[in-house]
């Protein structure tokens, strides 16, 4: 079994996966496998079955779905066929959570005989199986503005600042599509040079559809000796919603005699 392509891909809610499982004869086979059942196992979060797909070449093919588990029938392969593919697709729910690897694993019987006959027998086929990734979030932090009109939000260092300046930064947080639990989000105030009295803090805005466990646009993050953070809690970004929140925090350039010289 494999993704088709091959390879463990990286996806999030609302995509499509493809699957292939491919039944084979051994070397050591000397008839015919009749009535073959492959049982995948789906991640009990994550995924759910869409279809069978046309590339596959198993003649027969039949199938259903209780979640998490598809089960594939086959009637039959025959020596001459030696080998055949069940292509199938699917989809990723939105209980996916990032930075996490999904596996599903397919396992199969034969029977050596046609129906049920007395000397029939059932061999187990073996087992194999599959992975998806999910992406990571990610944070970007930039300067927004300053209260003075001569830095520019593109001031570079801290060190550009005079004391009394405000500086407004701003942190995108890019959350992946599906269910991320116990968000945070948090910024350390600079203090190497130049120390910076924390101002106010708020969250800016949230992806269209994405909601939040805890806080929303306007609430403030808590700051404690240096550090401002928001506590979101379980953060669900559907399919083809937006998928950033975007904090702001404003500090100001403290008038300490640490910043004298530090700062122009």
């Amino acid at each position: 079994k494999n993704n088709n392509p091959t390879g463990t891909p990286t996806v999030d809610a609302g995509d499509t996966l493809q699957f292939r499982i491919t039944v084979s004869h051994t070397a050591n086979s000397l008839a015919t496998a009749h009535d073959i059942i492959l049982t995948d196992t789906l991640p009990t979060a994550g995924t759910g079955f869409v279809s069978v797909d046309a590339a596959t070449t198993c003649v027969g093919v039949g199938s259903s779905f209780t979640s998490p588990t598809i089960t594939f029938t086959v009637p039959s392969l025959t020596l001459a066929a030696s080998s055949c593919d069940i292509v199938y697709s699917v989809t990723v729910w939105n209980d996916v959570q990032p930075s996490s690897t999904y596996t599903n694993t397919v396992t199969g019987t034969y029977s050596t005989q046609p129906g049920t006959p007395a000397d029939d027998r059932t061999k187990d086929i073996g087992t194999d199986n599959a992975q998806f990734n999910t992406p990571d979030p990610t944070i970007v932090k930039t300067t927004h503005d300053t209260s003075h009109t001569g830095t520019g939000a593109d001031f570079g260092t801290d060190q550009s600042l005079t004391i009394g300046e405000e500086a407004t930064w701003r942190l995108t947080v890019t959350i992946p599509e599906g269910t991320t639990n116990n968000v945070r989000v948090s910024d350390t105030l600079p203090s190497t040079g130049v120390s910076f009295e924390y101002l106010s803090s708020q969250i800016v805005s949230v992806g269209t559809g994405m909601t939040l466990g805890s806080g929303g646009v306007g609430t403030a993050g808590t700051e404690s000796s240096g550090v401002v953070s928001w506590s979101l809690g379980t953060v669900t970004n559907p399919p083809g919603g937006g998928e950033t929140i975007v904090c702001e925090i404003v500090a100001r350039v403290d008038d300490v005699a640490a910043n004298v010289g530090q700062v122009t």
